[in-house]
């Protein structure tokens, strides 16, 4: 709880230029928060397979990217699941609907045939 504190107080200046303990000990540069940062940008199924490929060009991943790329995915997977049962749930009402005009038409046609006999 104490590192969440901490993390709530940085400024927005101060999480930019943050490095994690292996990035200021060997002096790369900071790979993680550039990953993190854009993860929190697109949320897109497509860009999480990237985000994941990118996350192999890393050394060592820390628990924080790894939790950060996880909930990332779970969020996109589920917000894609949602979206397809919206699409799935319309496509079978529409399908509802033009079944029952179908057969509204296939009765009329019935009564018009045997108008003209």
């Amino acid at each position: 709880k104490t590192y969440s504190k901490k993390l709530n107080k940085l400024s927005q200046g101060e999480i930019n230029c943050w490095k994690c303990k292996t990035c200021q000990s060997n002096g790369q540069p900071n790979h993680t928060l550039h990953i993190i940062n854009h993860l929190e940008n697109d949320s897109s199924i497509k860009t999480i397979q990237e985000k994941i490929d990118d996350l192999d060009n890393v050394n060592e991943l820390d628990l924080e990217t790894s939790l950060s790329l996880a909930a990332e995915a779970g969020n996109a997977l589920l917000l894609e699941n949602t979206h397809l049962t919206e699409e799935l749930l319309a496509a079978q009402t529409d399908n509802l609907k033009l079944r029952h005009d179908l057969s509204i038409m296939e009765e009329k046609f019935d009564e018009m045939e045997n108008e003209k006999k």
